[in-house]
C-alpha cells in the first residue's frame, strides 16, 4: 500500500475498518490474518498495532500482545484506551508496576475513563494497596 497519496490511506483506512469489523463480529482469526496483512505493508500504523494487540492477548498470545501494543505507543501516546489495553496487559503478565502505570497515564489522557479507574482499584487491591485503591 503506497501510504503517501491519497488513494493510499483510504485504501489502508478500508482495510483496516474491513478487519475491524472481522474483530467486532467475533471472527478473531480471520482479523488477525487481516490486521498482519496490513501491518505487512504499513508497519507504522498504530491502531492496526493496538487491535492486533488485543486479539493476541485474547487468544493466549500475551508477551507477543504487549510487544505490538507498546509499539502503538511510542507512535501514538495519546490515545487512553490504548494505555489501558496495556495495562490489561502488563496486568496479565504480571507486571503489576507497569500496568498501574499504563491506567494513570490513561486517566490522565482521560481522566473519566471509567474502565481505568476499575482497573487501576482492582489492580491496586490485589497488589494490596487497598490505601490508593480507595484513593483511585
Amino acid at each position: 500500500m503506497a501510504l503517501r497519496t491519497p488513494d493510499g490511506r483510504q485504501r489502508l483506512q478500508r482495510a483496516f475498518e474491513e478487519a475491524f469489523a472481522l474483530h467486532r463480529s467475533g471472527r478473531v482469526g480471520d482479523a488477525l490474518r487481516r490486521y498482519d496483512a496490513i501491518l505487512a505493508t504499513a508497519p507504522g500504523h498504530a491502531p492496526t498495532l493496538h487491535f492486533s494487540a488485543l486479539v493476541l492477548h485474547g487468544g493466549g498470545r500475551s508477551q507477543e500482545a504487549i510487544g505490538r501494543i507498546e509499539e502503538a505507543l511510542r507512535i501514538d501516546d495519546r490515545v487512553s484506551d490504548v494505555w489501558c489495553n496495556a495495562g490489561l496487559i502488563y496486568a496479565a503478565l504480571g507486571r503489576g508496576a507497569a500496568a498501574g502505570q499504563a491506567y494513570e497515564r490513561a486517566l490522565r489522557l482521560e481522566p473519566t475513563l471509567a474502565t481505568a479507574w476499575i482497573n487501576l482499584a482492582s489492580l491496586r487491591l490485589a497488589m494490596e494497596q487497598p490505601a490508593a485503591s480507595e484513593a483511585a
